[in-house]
């Protein structure tokens, strides 16, 4: 039997009704999905925004908020405030990956509805996070005009990140702006949602690295110095190069080697130079310059003649605050029903920068979708993670 897809401009009336009472959906899911809807139509590959900012300051601006743009080479950041602070900082990006292909409803951007998901590109990471967000703050504005509330998104965080919230937070810093605590909408969750928190993530820092020999014909390896052979050797050290730091929080130091090439399409030729590519991942009890060392004995052991050009793209961080920890912990058990896991492994996120002015933690939707073909969230998912933000929000006094 052919599947149903329903947009929502057709969005049936009895299926919306049915639908809301059986599955006890919140009264706010159909604005959400409006707004989802709308951000998901905008394509945004970054560092574009597609216009998606400008539609999420004029829903802000209706509500009271005071509207920022800090924008540079391109790239759009927004930020918005009401109250005196100190906030409470809802942060994230509207940029998103380029979508791919063989896309079940053939368009990424139509934001189709199907047997309880929405789909398009954008919606796990994180436009959906943003609709919930938004109608969050509408939510709890509208009981208590009082709150001090922010949000601070970039359409620069999934390819360079060099002028988004990297760019943006040390002119929040040089202005003194008051921030309570900082949420992303970055994908956090495994199974269900509330059921992981990311209280940090890890450092992150990618090398390039070659090795050089001496070209000649393969007939003559004696008057030739073949890199390959060394790199091989190397890239079976730096595979199994165990660190030693396991933490209950981000897990081990890992590195992973991305990509091994010597540029030779010719079969009989000794090549000159062979370059490896690789990305470490790394805990708190780490540093740049102790896993620079450790990568270099090993380059030490088999090359005479080799570089290393490394790329840091940020610190570990990590929350410890208890309070933070509690009232996260309450806020989701009250909302969902679920006692949440902290940790601080898989991706490297803009809390790298923003855990420089406060303290951040990230809740979002499913990590396993993430930059996938025929991305979705599911429409009971959205609204309870609009439970969990306004519940956030309404308790975030608790951290005092």
């Amino acid at each position: 039997m052919e599947k149903k897809t329903e947009n929502l401009e057709k969005f049936d009336k009895n299926f919306d009704q049915k639908k809301m009472d059986q599955k006890n959906f919140d009264e706010n899911l159909q604005e959400i999905l409006e707004i989802a809807q709308k951000l998901i139509k905008m394509p945004s590959v970054s560092p574009n925004d597609g216009g998606t900012l400008d539609f999420i300051a004029n829903f802000l601006s209706d509500l009271g908020f005071k509207i920022e743009f800090f924008n540079k080479n391109g790239v759009k950041n927004l930020y918005a405030t009401i109250g005196p602070g100190p906030y409470f900082c809802f942060a994230g990006h509207v940029d998103v990956v380029p979508p791919g292909e063989g896309w079940k409803h053939g368009n990424p951007y139509s934001g189709a509805i199907e047997d309880g998901f929405l789909y398009g590109r954008g919606v796990n990471d994180m436009k959906g996070a943003i609709a919930c967000i938004l109608v969050a703050f509408k939510g709890v504005l509208r009981v208590n005009s009082d709150q001090s509330l922010a949000i601070l998104l970039t359409s620069d965080e999934e390819a360079v990140a060099e002028y988004g919230l990297k760019y943006v937070v040390p002119i929040l810093r040089e202005r003194g702006e008051n921030f309570r605590v900082f949420v992303l909408g970055e994908p956090s969750c495994q199974e269900k949602i509330g059921d992981v928190v990311k209280i940090g993530r890890r450092g992150s820092m990618t090398a390039i690295a070659t090795v050089f020999g001496v070209q000649g014909h393969i007939a003559y390896p004696e008057f030739a110095d073949n890199p390959i052979n060394k790199m091989v050797k190397i890239c079976a050290d730096l595979e199994n190069l165990d660190f030693q730091d396991y933490d209950e929080i981000f897990g081990s130091t890992a590195l992973q080697i991305t990509n091994l090439d010597c540029f030779n399409h010719a079969s009989n030729l000794i090549p000159a130079h062979a370059e490896v590519r690789f990305g470490v991942r790394f805990n708190k009890s780490q540093n740049q310059e102790a896993i620079k060392t450790k990568v270099a004995k090993i380059f030490d052991k088999y090359a005479k003649k080799y570089e290393i050009d490394w790329t840091f793209h940020g610190n570990a961080f990590v929350c410890t605050d208890e309070k933070i920890q509690n009232w996260v912990r309450n806020s989701i058990t009250e909302s969902v029903e679920i006692e949440p896991k902290f940790d601080g492994k898989g991706a490297t996120s803009d809390g790298r920068f923003l855990s420089a002015i406060a303290d951040c933690i990230e809740i979002g939707f499913q990590e396993k979708m993430a930059h996938k073909v025929d991305e979705c969230v599911g429409l009971d998912d959205l609204n309870n993670l609009y439970k969990i933000y306004k519940n956030l929000i309404l308790k975030v006094a608790f951290i005092e």
